[in-house]
């Protein structure tokens, strides 16, 4: 989280998490903090 936390003060306003499965409670983790106010989206179907 920290990581999404810095990205977001470098300005960077939506972010694309790419994963091969899915991560259903790290996105319901990651949109209930107050602190992230990027755009999550997340990607698992992966070529």
């Amino acid at each position: 989280m920290r990581n999404i936390i810095n990205i977001q003060r470098a300005g960077i306003n939506s972010l694309i998490i790419y994963s091969k499965t899915d991560n259903t409670a790290l996105y319901k983790k990651l949109s209930q903090e107050k602190k992230i106010t990027v755009k999550l989206i997340f990607e698992t179907h992966i070529s």
